[in-house]
């Protein structure tokens, strides 16, 4: 008998309650054809450190020490900065993320986001160049991981293209 393919999933995209304000972001497509696919492995790294819910927000900052991952309140605060739990946890996450053959992330999210995360500057403006802390060390961690966001799931040659790879991964014995 064959072991399920696992496919990490930001956890608000299941349903779950997780994000900062108490509600989720569950989207139809993760929900429905994907858990039909595969076995999803909800992680919610901000539930993870513990932060709770409801919580302050967070934010991308870029500060003399590089981008960091500070308190939306308070990002000039450095008493308020994750940006290593988030090293520590992804650490933490390695021998369960290891076992995955894809991973989707929350878009647009300080900690999930792949691509188009807003990074506050020192001077007060905002640019979505930048990707989420968590999705950032996975990526680095694994980088022959499939990974993609509900967003580009939507579009289906993105959504065939990382199936696709989550297969090829997933029937090669994870080696990524």
């Amino acid at each position: 008998m064959h072991s399920p393919i696992l496919v990490g999933v930001s956890a608000c995209l299941l349903g779950a309650p997780v994000r900062y304000d108490g509600t989720d972001k569950r989207d139809p497509y993760v929900c429905g054809a994907l858990a039909r696919a595969f076995r999803l492995v909800p992680i919610c790294p901000e539930m993870e450190l513990g932060l709770g819910v409801p919580r302050r927000p967070i934010r991308l900052v870029r500060t003399d020490e590089g981008v960091r991952v500070r308190d939306a309140e308070d990002p000039d605060n450095p008493e308020r900065d994750l940006t290593e739990q988030f090293r520590m946890l992804a650490d933490e996450l390695a021998p369960l993320l290891a076992r995955l053959s894809g991973y989707v992330f929350k878009s647009r999210s300080p900690s999930c986001g792949v691509r188009d995360v807003r990074l506050y500057e020192r001077g007060g403006g905002s640019r979505p160049v930048a990707t989420g802390e968590f999705a950032r060390l996975v990526m680095a961690l694994y980088p022959r991981l499939p990974v993609v966001d509900e967003r580009q799931l939507a579009d289906p040659e993105q959504r065939f293209r990382f199936l696709r790879r989550v297969i090829a991964l997933g029937g090669s014995g994870r080696d990524h």
